[in-house]
């Protein structure tokens, strides 16, 4: 008789060890799935390019070739150099425009290939019934151009403007006449590059204005 009572507690007794044991064996398999997924995650990762450099990490070379490729596509622009011969563009150009003159959340691109931007009229972007050109006026001989900013009649951020460009390098560009009274007397574009070849080539550039 005692015997027959204590089976049952005998029978609960071992089910519960192999409960525990059970339990303590899956704890390293989860453990063990979590590191293995964790390590193939830091394995990709490191696989993985390296993301192009911003403006606020380039060296003063790299920063001068910048302002540099920046004037000559001014210079295109403007009618002074007739051919992109010597001027570096991507494959595909995005030309933007920002909110305010797009008339819209959050602004306005259109893809150009590089082709079709040796005519200077091709530089063109349309928000709406209005058409905007990235030519700029006659008689704005005062040029600034400066990596890592964006002009809209004074310095700002690019990130305020056109966040998705602010990322990558890119060089503002204000043009103004000689004895300028305004602010509606200038011109505004950021030019946004490609550093990771041998020379940057241009992959964007947003056209600005002041008052829209």
């Amino acid at each position: 008789m005692t015997v027959m009572r204590q089976a049952p507690l005998l029978a609960s007794w071992l089910a519960a060890l192999l409960v525990g044991c059970g339990a303590g064996e899956s704890a390293p398999q989860t453990a063990g799935g979590s590191t293995s997924a964790a390590s193939a995650i830091d394995s990709a990762a490191s696989s993985s390019p390296p993301a192009p450099p911003d403006s606020t990490s380039l060296s003063p070379t790299q920063r001068t070739a910048l302002e540099d490729a920046a004037r000559r596509m001014v210079s295109f622009l403007g009618g002074d150099a007739t051919t992109l011969d010597t001027l570096a563009l991507a494959d595909t150009v995005e030309l933007h425009l920002p909110p305010e003159g797009a008339g819209t959340s959050a602004g306005v691109s259109v893809k150009r290939p590089r082709g079709a931007l040796r005519d200077r009229g091709a530089w063109r972007i349309q928000a709406g019934s209005a058409s905007y050109s990235f030519v700029p006026p006659k008689g704005l001989t005062l040029n600034t151009a400066r990596a890592g900013t964006h002009y809209n009649c004074r310095e700002i951020p690019l990130a305020s403007r056109a966040p998705l460009l602010a990322s990558r390098p890119h060089v503002g560009v204000r043009l103004e006449p000689p004895e300028p009274k305004s602010c509606l007397n200038g011109w505004n574009a950021t030019f946004v590059f490609d550093t990771t070849g041998t020379r940057p080539r241009l992959v964007a550039a947003l056209y600005d204005q002041w008052e829209w």
